[in-house]
């Protein structure tokens, strides 16, 4: 049968054609619905197993120490019974050569770790103690172990600064000032920079030194007037032994102290007869140990 333009445009619609796509994507989406449940599902497992996994991680740090510590007990005991068990029928001398060759790495190794925490905590003693006695020797040239500073060790006793206490010393500072201008030698140069940095924390307790290096510690700053230091009662005794040199802001003040004629300090053997006391650091364990060191200074003369 032919229709016309006009009557295929009067056709109604087939409506058993819709009802199959409509069947067919309610079909689609159930199967979306239900694909989307089971990942639901796995996700919630998988987040089940995290779940437990991160409480498994999370048991008390004490309880996996206890656990570890009681593992390597454990492996330790057995393994020295069989150390017994293999060594039963051995003497001694082949009961350590045995040994001795089968665990010589472990005990060289153990013995490695035995000396490296012994040097450690040295050296966090060492670094940890508090300071006893800071001082410098200024223009001694080529300082060496002739050198007796027997008067720091006797002091140090005298207060009871001896044990428990450390000494810091810095040696062989050059303050000459033609060979500063210079600066041909880098450990002159190295040195003078430490000295320097050291003077301006509150480093050091006492500097001895000739008459130049004085001097130029006072010019430079790298000292204090002594009157800043120095207890007056002190100071009155010192009266004829003080020594006025010129001061960083340009006027003259006293900058140190003569202690040329005191025995002890002749025993130390410096390069220079005239040895001067000057200082650097104004902290307060700097300004009582300059004054404890001064007192006992003076009580050997």
């Amino acid at each position: 049968m032919k229709y016309s333009a006009e009557d295929r445009d009067n056709i109604p619609p087939v409506r058993g054609s819709e009802e199959e796509l409509y069947q067919k994507g309610k079909k689609i989406s159930s199967d979306n619905d239900t694909e989307k449940a089971k990942n639901d599902t796995v996700k919630d497992k998988e987040a089940g197993t995290d779940s437990d996994k991160s409480s498994e991680d999370n048991e008390p740090l004490e309880d996996n120490l206890e656990n570890y510590t009681k593992n390597i007990f454990v492996k330790l005991k057995n393994e020295r019974e069989q150390i017994k068990k293999r060594t039963k029928n051995m003497s001694s001398s082949e009961r350590f050569k045995y040994i001795f060759y089968y665990y010589k790495w472990t005990i060289f190794f153990t013995f490695l770790g035995i000396l490296f925490i012994a040097y450690v905590i040295s050296l966090i003693y060492e670094n940890t103690r508090p300071v006893g006695f800071s001082y410098a020797i200024v223009n001694s040239y080529d300082i060496s172990n002739d050198t007796n500073t027997q008067i720091v060790d006797d002091f140090l006793k005298e207060y009871g600064l001896d044990k428990g206490y450390k000494v810091d010393s810095l040696k062989d500072v050059t303050l000459n000032k033609q060979a500063l201008e210079s600066g041909s030698d880098e450990a002159t140069t190295y040195k003078y920079m430490s000295f320097s940095t050291y003077c301006d924390n509150d480093y050091f307790d006492i500097v001895f030194t000739d008459l130049d290096g004085l001097k130029i510690c006072a010019f430079n700053g790298q000292a204090h007037p002594t009157e800043e230091i120095i207890s007056a009662d002190n100071m009155a005794k010192c009266s004829d032994r003080l020594v006025t040199v010129l001061g960083k802001d340009g006027r003259d003040a006293v900058y140190g102290i003569d202690v040329s004629d005191i025995p002890a300090i002749a025993a130390m053997n410096l390069r220079y007869k005239k040895v001067y006391l000057c200082f650097p650091g104004d902290s307060e364990r700097n300004i009582t140990t300059a004054n404890n060191f001064l007192t006992y200074l003076l009580s050997l003369q």
